[in-house]
């Protein structure tokens, strides 16, 4: 489940999760020595904890409690809107890559990798850019006349003075970007993880196009689930691809919505 330290006034200092929260709760109080624990051991008054069916439900949980409800102790979560990635246009049969704000209802094709800041776009950009020898003239990023400087100091192929085709350029744009893509939803539909406790609880965590609708408990509840809509949200898009490539102990994948 999920734990919550509140201070004076109740403000919440800090949310955690644990697959078994007395024994997790009482670690932050046993080491003394830790800077961090003898803070909350000075600042805590009340804690209060939510108990989940299995982990995967700890995890969407607690993420979706710091994001709403900002505890104070917590490294912060942002929003989509706060995040930057790579963007591929086009220009006659040329990409261009911009380094642009990120759009979760923008298409999931051209978008490439999900940054925290600007720069760390533009310098995940420019080291694939070196990595592969791609021209910076040819993606938009240089707009010197005649040949780029990649190709003068033997960095380029000469996609930008004719040397190199331009289809394979634009291939080898797309393969060098390819590791970055946000990945298709591969599903018909909705689908759910299910978890049971050991009383027989039961959660399903619903999931449309790797947004999150919600938590359900029953066949009712997954029927209203279906009219919500619902935001990208890139650190639950995480959440759920480290899942599918590592299912978590307990949790069963549903297939909702058959084709």
């Amino acid at each position: 489940g999920v734990y919550l330290f509140h201070g004076e006034n109740d403000a919440l200092l800090y949310v955690g999760k644990a697959k078994n929260l007395a024994t997790r709760v009482l670690s932050h109080f046993a080491d003394a020595r830790a800077r961090r624990e003898q803070e909350l051991s000075r600042l805590v008054r009340r804690i209060e904890w939510i108990e989940t069916a299995g982990e995967f439900g700890a995890l969407v949980t607690e993420l979706r409690l710091i994001k709403e409800r900002r505890p104070l102790l917590n490294r912060r979560l942002r929003g989509a809107e706060g995040y930057w990635t790579i963007r591929l246009g086009r220009d006659t049969d040329q990409p261009l890559a911009t380094v642009v704000a990120f759009d979760p209802a923008g298409d999931p094709a051209g978008s490439h990798g999900l940054f925290r800041a600007r720069a760390d776009a533009v310098r995940a950009l420019e080291g694939l850019q070196r990595e592969h020898g791609l021209c910076t003239k040819v993606l938009g990023l240089e707009r010197a006349e005649g040949s780029c400087l990649g190709f003068q100091l033997g960095r380029c192929r000469g996609a930008c003075v004719g040397k190199e085709p331009v289809v394979l350029h634009a291939l080898r744009v797309r393969m060098a970007l390819a590791g970055l893509k946000r990945r298709d939803w591969p599903f018909p539909g909705r689908i759910g993880i299910r978890e049971r406790d050991w009383r027989g609880i039961e959660e399903i965590h619903v999931f449309d196009r790797w947004c999150y609708q919600g938590m359900a408990a029953g066949a009712v509840e997954l029927s209203e689930l279906q009219r919500r809509t619902a935001r990208f949200d890139p650190d639950l898009y995480r959440l759920l691809v480290g899942f599918l490539e590592r299912p978590v102990y307990g949790a069963e994948l549903l297939t909702l919505d058959k084709p």
